[in-house]
């Protein structure tokens, strides 16, 4: 009686006709994680923080500034992560070089990054005209200020155009001197026009230099300082 009770009772062998059994499967992040291979994590998760940076200084939770030396940071840690496992963190290091170039072309020019980009333009009413902006694209429209004239403009980051009228570049009227610590200045044709990329300190006596010159020396001075970005120079007909 027992011998039969315990021939009864005994599991049953499973075979490839039987219903698969149920098997508890991940879900949620899990999941999520289960089908992320391990050598594509690192580089989703620094896309990630660098995503939040960007996000939190559009909506101003965080500074420019601040945004920027945190993504050195997370470019470091990736690099650090790909060198250890045995990979070339060849586009973390660059991108956190990049913003090194940023960061340290700010400081050396004294640019605020913390201020908003600024898109204008601007037309000079009276003889001597400051310009400054931390970030952003500054049009300056020479086309009828009145003469002598001189500006001055100093920009962190972004980018400086100048409209001068052609015949007073053709004349010889126009002196525009522009420094880029990282980038390009663009002059018109031909090369040997007053406006040339030479760098020169820009002070309150600009009007004094108009002022003084003699002859047909130019009468629109302009000088221009740029951390990182371009300079160009449109004739206006």
């Amino acid at each position: 009686m027992t011998a039969a009770t315990s021939s009864r009772s005994a599991p049953r062998p499973v075979t490839a006709e039987d219903p698969p059994l149920d098997v508890a499967r991940p879900s949620g992040w899990a999941a999520l994680r289960a089908r992320i291979p391990n050598e594509e994590l690192p580089g989703i998760v620094t896309l990630v923080v660098l995503a939040a940076l960007l996000v939190s200084v559009v909506i101003g939770w965080a500074a420019p500034t601040t945004a920027l030396s945190l993504a050195v940071v997370a470019l470091g840690a990736r690099a650090v992560v790909d060198s250890r496992a045995g990979g070339l963190p060849t586009g973390a290091v660059v991108g956190a070089g990049v913003l090194v170039v940023v960061l340290s072309a700010c400081w050396w020019s004294g640019t605020d990054l913390d201020q908003r980009p600024r898109w204008t333009t601007e037309r000079p009413t009276e003889g001597l005209a400051a310009y400054e902006m931390a970030a952003g694209s500054l049009t300056i429209d020479l086309t009828e200020s009145p003469r002598p004239l001189g500006v001055t403009a100093k920009v962190g980051v972004g980018r400086v155009i100048v409209k001068v009228p052609d015949a007073d570049v053709r004349a010889g009227r126009v002196d525009v001197q522009a420094r880029v610590a990282g980038g390009w200045v663009s002059v018109p044709i031909p090369r040997d026009d007053r406006v040339r990329p030479i760098g020169r300190d820009a002070g309150p006596a600009l009007m004094d230099e108009v002022a003084t010159q003699p002859g047909d020396a130019p009468t629109v001075v302009v000088r221009i300082d740029v951390g990182i970005g371009n300079v160009e120079v449109h004739r206006v007909r």
